[in-house]
């Protein structure tokens, strides 16, 4: 997987995924994907560090404030979407151990 940390001035923008190339994840159109060169994750460097150990050069908004912006992209990146982007839940059971145990599977219907 490739990961960028870049400078996005002062656009707002935290990070992005870029979904990989070809990979038939539910849910994710071609048109979705990019040049298999540029697959990957982008977090901007201020998005590095967190304010449990901030020397004052971190400067982050509450709720940003943690250093998770890569983590958060590898999710999307592997294929996980926000939960307020899932339009149909749907509830079943998988075994293990021989007890049944509840699983929710989230479906996106673009």
């Amino acid at each position: 997987m490739n990961m960028w940390s870049v400078d996005f001035a002062d656009n707002g923008l935290l990070g992005y995924a870029q979904f990989p190339s070809g990979a038939g994840l539910p849910g994710i159109t071609p048109n979705m994907e990019g040049p298999a060169i540029t697959d990957g994750v982008v977090a901007g460097y201020s998005t590095f560090g967190s304010m449990d150990y901030n020397d004052g050069t971190f400067l982050m908004q509450a709720g940003y404030d943690r250093g998770r912006t890569m983590t958060h992209e590898v999710g999307h990146f592997l294929g996980l979407r926000h939960i307020w982007e899932m339009q149909h839940v749907e509830m079943t059971f998988v075994q293990i151990h021989r007890q049944l145990i509840p699983i929710i599977m989230y479906a996106i219907l673009l």
